[in-house]
């Protein structure tokens, strides 16, 4: 959604195929549960949805296997050497190659060390929250309440109906807001101060919240770099390390173009995709020669 003070869009216009900016009288008349006294517009993707991230690297693991490859679960990297080729000493023993691609998530900049190809990996921990309502309501959509280098917030609060009598809600930001934590950090239940904030951003989106119940919460990390932006590519201290890290909360989105973009890296050919902002490493070697 786009907040007061933004410009206000014609319910026309469209974004794309499949996405349209629709004003507030758009919002509230399609989901009436929603406020939006203090909303301008908000971009809608008809075809936008949600999916589960445990199934999707399933089904990636399958199609890798398919095409011949080998998917090792429960194999933690121990150690790295590069005398020609690189040898990774892992707890399901040793293996060779001519590339090495750190997409190790949270881990990035653990794995990174042992690479001798350093990140500016910033790990923040997030969570989100069930939130369970007294009867059956009205469907409602995945709502980002969050406007990226909106100074208004830090944070934004993002639900959706998970049923018709519950909602999973969290908080999300594409900068860094929290202090680091380990890859290694124990995940469990969302502090209270996190979910008392989810809880008043609800109440200031959600008509009719006197009688919803927070229910159970959970954690994760957002592995995210310090200028908030993937890095992606080849490493520019060691090229025969691939890079694709930092999406923050915007992993499983963004992963289809990062993918692409490995890809690209390891087989050496022309890149099929670019990003409108640089997502490689070598704006960091950039940014340390300038200072």
């Amino acid at each position: 959604m786009t907040r007061g003070g933004y410009r206000i869009f014609d319910s026309d216009t469209h974004v794309g195929p499949d996405a349209a900016i629709l004003s507030a009288t758009d919002i509230s008349e399609r989901w009436p549960q929603l406020v939006t006294d203090d909303v301008s517009a908000g971009l809608f993707g008809s075809w936008d949805g949600y999916v589960d991230g445990y199934e999707v690297s399933q089904l990636l693991s399958r199609l890798v296997r398919a095409a011949g490859g080998h998917v090792h679960t429960n194999t933690r990297l121990i150690g790295a050497t590069q005398p020609a080729t690189w040898r990774l000493e892992t707890t399901n023993g040793m293996f060779e190659a001519d590339i090495v691609v750190n997409a190790a998530g949270a881990w990035g900049g653990v794995v990174a060390d042992m690479l001798g190809a350093p990140v500016a990996l910033v790990p923040q921990l997030h969570g989100a929250v069930t939130v369970e309502l007294p009867a059956e309501r009205a469907f409602t959509p995945f709502v980002m309440d969050y406007v990226p280098g909106s100074r208004s917030r830090s944070e934004g609060v993002y639900f959706r109906s998970e049923r018709k009598d519950q909602l999973i809600a969290g908080l999300h930001t594409e900068e860094v807001t929290r202090n680091e934590v380990s890859p290694d950090v124990p995940l469990g239940k969302m502090d209270y101060e996190t979910i008392e904030r989810v809880a008043s951003l609800l109440a200031e989106r959600l008509h009719d919240v006197d009688d919803i119940r927070i229910g159970n919460s959970w954690t994760g990390i957002y592995p995210m770099s310090s200028d908030h932006k993937p890095i992606v590519g080849h490493h520019s201290e060691n090229p025969s390390v691939v890079c694709a890290l930092c999406a923050g909360g915007n992993g499983i989105q963004l992963s289809p173009a990062i993918g692409r973009m490995a890809a690209d890296a390891i087989l050496g050919r022309p890149a099929t995709f670019s990003p409108a902002v640089d997502w490689s490493h070598d704006r960091f070697s950039v940014a340390s020669s300038n200072n």
